[in-house]
């Protein structure tokens, strides 16, 4: 430990939420925002994703293809501080 309280560990809330909790949202959601609530604000979302403006239509075309097709896998490469590959070396304790 480095002083700090609580370093690492499970934090009660972290993670993917369970089916149940995903569910019980769906069902809230389906409650209070209702089906011409959403068509409406898809249209109005459309209507953005072909605005002419760049500032506009791109953030609007991002979130509807990722909503039709998932968002695509994220890849990050990971380099030392001086643009090299990152080394790595894994010390044994005598035993």
């Amino acid at each position: 430990m480095d002083g700090r309280i609580r370093n690492g560990g499970k934090r009660p809330g972290a993670g993917t939420k369970s089916k149940a909790v995903r569910e019980g949202l769906k069902d809230t959601l389906d409650v209070t925002f209702p089906q011409d609530a959403r068509e409406n604000v898809l249209r109005r979302l459309v209507d953005q994703a072909l605005d002419e403006n760049p500032r506009v239509s791109l953030p609007a075309a991002t979130l509807l293809l990722a909503m039709a097709y998932g968002r695509p896998t994220e890849h990050r490469e990971t380099t030392g501080s001086d643009g090299e590959p990152l080394e790595i070396r894994v010390l044994y304790a005598d035993a």
